[in-house]
């Protein structure tokens, strides 16, 4: 028998308990447990056992993300199952920390169980999502590991850590928990592939090869870049998808508007190319746009109605809006490049973006201009 992961689970209760306890005789129970993890800790080690004692009451090696795992249960009409946090009254899916010694989708399955008394199989994986430190939603970096499930059996009911357990649609939830609009949006498109691959299955002929489907998103490499003559002025917008073997590359231009916004429109143009939901690394040389996204600036002036601190109205709010949108249907990555740095792909998306402000068949943009528009008192265009 091995007995270090028994060892691993004691002490992580020890040190737990120790943490979060403030009752005395709790602590001394704590204490005692860490004391005989620490024993065993050192003679599996050949360690004093006062050496692994003084470690284990801090980090123990390399500094890793806490790792999450959360199930996604859908009924037949296509609504998510999700519970209402005690803690700050939000909507989330069915949720939790993985245990030491504990695999992600069993972590899925028990947290289900414990939060709303259903017993679910895991189906299939929707996606593994990172979140960066100081992202709005804590102090620490975590990895949430998300599961298509289905139920077995059970009753619906919710445990002391929620108020309330019900089915949604996505679109009508309410008040949404950290980042659980958006695990439910992908997990919602996870389901409605899985069923047509389960119906595609169930009307093979029998006997004829069966399509290769894995259920996998497709994952894109995509770069963007802006341009423009002028802020304001002639603008334009490039891209390039990568996927497999397969390039594509695509511009645009407009007659008047500004080079963030050409920047953002290359990222909203690159998004709407692709039509399946799919996995995102999304290269840009827009810090503007990367710190948005990834540092959850974009999430919190949509929560304030685009308004800044001080009441001032976000720059660009209908763009932010819709990438914020495409994000939610696709699971994007942004990624900051040093613009005219040697990268070659973001170079040729600097030529795109370039060629298409000079280029004469320019679009007109609508959102830049009612608002000069606006400003003016003079009607909108159409």
């Amino acid at each position: 028998m091995d007995i270090l992961p028994l060892l691993d689970e004691i002490a992580t209760i020890a040190r737990n308990g120790l943490a979060y306890s403030e009752n005395p005789y709790d602590r001394e129970r704590y204490e005692h447990l860490l004391a005989l993890a620490s024993q065993y800790y050192g003679q599996a080690l050949n360690l004093p056992p006062e050496a692994v004692r003084e470690r284990l009451s801090t980090e123990l090696g390399y500094i890793t993300p806490k790792v999450g795992a959360h199930g996604a249960i859908f009924d037949e009409d296509g609504n998510i199952l999700l519970v209402r946090r005690a803690d700050d009254g939000r909507w989330c899916l069915p949720c939790g920390w993985v245990d030491p010694n504990e695999a992600p989708a069993a972590a899925a399955v028990r947290e289900v169980k414990e939060e709303t008394g259903l017993d679910v199989r895991v189906l299939q994986l929707v996606n593994v999502y990172a979140r960066p430190a100081g992202a709005g939603f804590g102090l620490h970096s975590a990895v949430a590991v998300g599961y298509l499930c289905e139920v077995q059996g059970g009753e619906l009911q919710i445990s002391h850590e929620s108020l309330e357990a019900r089915y949604w649609r996505v679109d009508e939830v309410p008040m949404w928990h950290e980042m659980h609009r958006i695990y439910a949006t992908a997990a919602h498109a996870c389901w409605l592939e899985y069923l047509e691959r389960v119906e595609r299955e169930e009307n093979a002929i029998e006997g004829a090869p069966r399509p290769n489907v894995t259920g996998e998103r497709p994952r894109v490499r995509v770069y963007t870049d802006g341009a423009c003559l002028g802020s304001p002025g002639r603008g334009g917008w490039g891209a390039i998808l990568l996927t497999g073997h397969q390039r594509e590359e695509i511009a645009g231009g407009f007659r008047l508007t500004t080079n963030a916004r050409m920047e953002m429109m290359a990222v909203i143009k690159a998004l709407q190319k692709l039509k399946d939901p799919s996995v995102v690394q999304l290269f840009t040389d827009s810090k503007m746009i990367v710190n948005g996204i990834e540092q959850g600036h974009a999430k919190r002036w949509r929560e304030r109605g685009w308004k800044l601190g001080g009441n001032e109205d976000v720059a660009d709010a209908d763009l932010w809006e819709r990438i914020l949108e495409l994000c939610e249907y696709h699971q994007v990555s942004f990624f900051w490049v040093k613009g005219h740095a040697g990268n070659k792909e973001n170079q040729r998306c600097d030529r795109l973006s370039a060629h298409a402000a000079r280029n004469s068949r320019v679009a007109i943009d609508l959102g830049y201009e009612n608002t000069i528009i606006e400003r003016l008192g003079l009607a909108e265009l159409e």
